[in-house]
């Protein structure tokens, strides 16, 4: 299992070892409930990482000799480390894991240290948004013809008219999207669809009608405007210096 590199560049071991064919078991389990892949992958790599980084080096070889102060003590290093928005994410993601550890074998219930402990509590932040003359100067980087303009500012205007994630949107096909009601079908967690409804001046940018003839029925946005894509579309960015703002890339 190759490490992988996150927050301020520290590198996650995730060679669980001898404690991997339980994490298998959890991963098939979280399978069988149609878990999100993304939602897999956090709940999977964090038992990983707390077995590798922590547990084995301390001797723990089986999961039913973690204790509560193992997972506090190893809470307090990623506090330590990355933000607490990171750590309760990685706490609450080796809750999921534990509950079904002590659960797992009806006939053999085991104990589940996080039973009685609470994720680590997280500081409000106060998040930089674009203000509205920002909004317009991203917006006026789109103008002019050519299908990428459409498809960037039908992308950055549907954002600000919906509010939707960008997993939704990437997930969006073209069948989901109707220009003429103004409204788009939006897949988010757990699969959960609802509608969203845009602005006659995104509704006019047609971002991917312009090609939908050369598309698949319902393809999707993103492998529509992965085939449009120009070699120099990575190298532009916002003006000023907007682009070393949170969310200033396009």
């Amino acid at each position: 299992m190759s490490s992988r590199v996150v927050g301020r560049g520290f590198k996650r071991n995730l060679d669980a070892g001898p404690l991997q064919p339980m994490i298998e078991s959890f991963e098939l389990h979280l399978r069988a409930e149609k878990k999100s892949p993304k939602t897999i992958r956090t709940y999977i790599e964090a038992t990983q990482w707390l077995a590798a980084e922590y547990l084995m080096p301390n001797g723990i070889k089986f999961w039913a000799d973690v204790t509560a102060r193992h997972v506090q003590e190893w809470t307090v290093t990623l506090l330590d480390r990355y933000s607490d928005s990171y750590a309760n994410n990685q706490f609450r993601a080796l809750q999921q894991f534990f509950k079904w550890h002590a659960t797992e074998d009806p006939d053999e219930p085991r104990p589940n240290p996080m039973a009685n402990l609470k994720p680590p509590k997280v500081g409000d932040k106060l998040v930089p948004v674009f203000t509205g003359d920002e909004l317009t100067a991203m917006l006026a980087t789109c103008k002019g013809g050519g299908f990428q303009n459409r498809r960037d500012y039908a992308v950055i205007s549907l954002f600000k008219d919906a509010g939707i994630r960008l997993s939704e949107l990437a997930g969006l096909s073209l069948d989901d999207v109707s220009p003429v009601s103004r409204e788009a079908t939006v897949t988010g967690k757990g699969n959960k669809q609802r509608t969203v409804r845009f602005t006659y001046d995104t509704a006019r940018a047609r971002p991917v009608l312009a090609r939908a003839g050369q598309a698949p029925h319902g393809a999707s946005l993103g492998a529509v405007a992965r085939r449009a894509r120009r070699p120099d579309d990575s190298q532009r960015r916002l003006p000023d210096d907007r682009t070393a703002r949170p969310g200033g890339r396009r």
